[in-house]
């Protein structure tokens, strides 16, 4: 019984994880060039408001344990610290000029 709530509980956090890419995904278009640096502020504290209380109640009701709260956590930061460096002007813009693709 615990493997299927643990099952479950990792289950959950990839539909998370997956619909905090679409919301990534929505923010980022916005990029322009311009300084759209709030919007990552706004990604943020959607993240905090909208997905945190679930995850902690995830993990205080035992569907997932401290590793997989831990790995989900960075995941999110590292999401949230990527969105903030892709909004900011002129990110593409390094020492020896700007990066093609």
């Amino acid at each position: 019984m615990e493997e299927k709530k643990k099952q479950q509980g990792k289950d959950e956090l990839e539909v998370l994880k997956k619909m905090i890419a679409r919301w990534y995904k929505s923010y980022k278009k916005h990029y322009d060039g311009t300084d759209w640096s709030f919007l990552a502020e706004d990604f943020q504290e959607e993240v905090t408001q909208q997905v945190y209380p679930y995850v902690a109640r995830l993990y205080t009701t035992g569907y997932i344990d401290n590793s997989m709260l831990s790995e989900f956590s960075s995941w999110c930061n590292e999401m949230i610290e990527k969105l903030k460096w892709e909004l900011k002007p002129n990110h593409w813009v390094g020492v020896k000029g700007v990066i093609s693709w």
